[in-house]
């Protein structure tokens, strides 16, 4: 696979250099080469984010693996408070922060 990350990228830069210089450098000639070097470069872009997430997933992996994450008992324990509640606490929190009257 690694012509695909190195090779791939780098013919398809030629490529649009060649076309380039093969019609003389006219705007339709330019404008062709360019497209092709653009599109060889987001090829090489697009493998260089894969090897970034593959290695970031790797190494989580791997930290979960020697360190598991934490568990918080306080989630398994005890009635939460209603949604009401809350809402009748939010309006009138006796801070005295309302509007003026």
């Amino acid at each position: 696979m690694k012509w695909v990350r190195t090779w791939l990228p780098a013919g398809i830069i030629v490529v649009g250099f060649v076309l380039a210089a093969v019609s003389g450098f006219s705007e339709t000639g330019v404008e062709g080469g360019t497209l092709l070097v653009s599109a060889g470069l987001s090829v090489w872009l697009i493998n260089l984010l894969y090897r970034i997430a593959s290695a970031s997933r790797a190494i989580a992996s791997a930290t979960r693996r020697i360190a598991p994450a934490p568990t918080t008992p306080s989630t398994a324990a005890g009635p939460t408070r209603s949604g009401a509640g809350m809402a009748a606490e939010a309006v009138d929190s006796g801070h005295g922060r309302g509007r003026r009257r």
